[in-house]
C-alpha cells in the first residue's frame, strides 16, 4: 500500500538531486563549452595538467560532480517507465544514497489518484447506506418496543367506552 508513495519520494528525491547538481556545474559546463567544445572532460584533464595546486584540486570537485550528474541521470531513465519497471528498477539498480535518504526521511502517505478516490467514494456511499440501515432498524425496533409496552390503545369515543367495562384487579 505505501509503495507508490515510497516510489514518489524517491523520484523527487533523484530529481531534487538532479537539479541541484545541474545547477552546480552549470558554471563548469559553461566554461567548457567556451574553450573546450562543451567537454567537461577537456576541462577536467586541463586542470588536472595544470601546474597550479588549486586547479589540479578542482578537477577531483568536477569530475566529482559529472558523475553524481551521470547516476542520477541514470536513475532518472531507469525510473521513466511504469509502475512495475519503477518498482522493479528501485528494487535492483536504487542508487544506495538515495534509497537510505528517503527511507530515513520516508512520509507515510496515501496516494490519492483517480482509483483511491474511486474507492473513497464508494466505501462512503457504502458506509452511509449502512448507518441508514442500522439508523432504520433500531428506530423500527424502538417503535415496536413502545408499542408492545403500551398495551392495547384505548378507545376515544365515549359511547364505545361506555360499553366497556373496568378490569378489576385481584
Amino acid at each position: 500500500l505505501q509503495l507508490p508513495g515510497f516510489l514518489g519520494q524517491y523520484i523527487q528525491r533523484v530529481d531534487a538531486h538532479l537539479a541541484e547538481v545541474t545547477v552546480n556545474l552549470a558554471g563548469f559546463q559553461r566554461i567548457a563549452d567556451t574553450h573546450h567544445g562543451g567537454s567537461l572532460a577537456a576541462l577536467i584533464a586541463e586542470h588536472r595538467a595544470s601546474t597550479v595546486p588549486t586547479f589540479v584540486a578542482e578537477a577531483d570537485v568536477i569530475l566529482e560532480m559529472v558523475s553524481r550528474r551521470d547516476r542520477f541521470l541514470a536513475q532518472e531513465a531507469g525510473l521513466a517507465t511504469d509502475l512495475a519497471g519503477r518498482i522493479a528498477f528501485v528494487v535492483m539498480h536504487s542508487d544506495p544514497e538515495l534509497r537510505q535518504e528517503t527511507v530515513d526521511a520516508y512520509d507515510a502517505v496515501v496516494v490519492l489518484n483517480q482509483d483511491t478516490a474511486t474507492c473513497a467514494g464508494i466505501l462512503l456511499i457504502v458506509g452511509l447506506l449502512l448507518t441508514d440501515l442500522v439508523s432504520l432498524i433500531i428506530s423500527g425496533s424502538f417503535a415496536a418496543l413502545r408499542r408492545w409496552t403500551a398495551g392495547p390503545k384505548s378507545v376515544s369515543h365515549p359511547e364505545v367506552a361506555a360499553t366497556k367495562t373496568p378490569r378489576h384487579r385481584g
